[in-house]
């Protein structure tokens, strides 16, 4: 069976809920305020996450919202939404969330072997880029990745090293 209710030490309560492949559609977590160990009106939602799942498991879309700290009884939305190309990778990811200076959209390439070649970190507020390119070799293990963000003295070049030095 799947995992439905999970009580935690710390009083909080997790309910999970699945769709009828036993892909996750949503998990919340309550702080048990009764200790009853069951759900009910007098409990205080803590986070919730719902997902919007395709046939073939790829999520396409995420919901999460949590417990403002800053302003008891007010809660947070973040939301996640994914696209995938006909081989089933991702391709964009677009993340808005509380505010707009955090908002932003990833867009990945892909070769012919289906090693990342590119992604390109767009923030939504000022269209800021970076650019992120990766170079493999022919046995498709990374070699380098590097980051060029557009405006900034903070670009990063990774190496990789494969083999074994004697």
């Amino acid at each position: 069976g799947r995992l439905s209710k999970q009580l935690e030490s710390n009083g909080t309560i997790s309910v999970t809920t699945y769709d009828t492949t036993h892909h996750v559609l949503e998990l919340a977590h309550y702080h048990d305020n009764n200790s009853n160990g069951l759900v009910d009106v007098n409990d205080s939602l803590v986070a919730s996450f719902e997902y919007i799942v395709r046939a073939d498991g790829n999520r396409t879309s995420a919901f999460e919202t949590f417990a403002d700290p800053d302003h008891p009884g007010e809660f947070v939305t973040q939301t996640f939404v994914w696209e995938y190309d006909n081989q089933d990778r991702l391709i964009i990811e677009t993340y808005d969330g509380p505010g707009t200076e955090a908002d932003y959209t990833d867009d990945y390439t892909f070769d012919l072997s289906g090693n990342r070649m590119t992604l390109v970190h767009t923030l939504t507020a000022t269209s800021d880029a970076t650019l992120t390119a990766y170079a493999y070799e022919a046995n498709d293990r990374r070699l380098m990745e590097s980051a060029d963000a557009a405006g900034s003295e903070k670009d990063t070049t990774t190496i990789y090293s494969w083999g074994h030095v004697l």
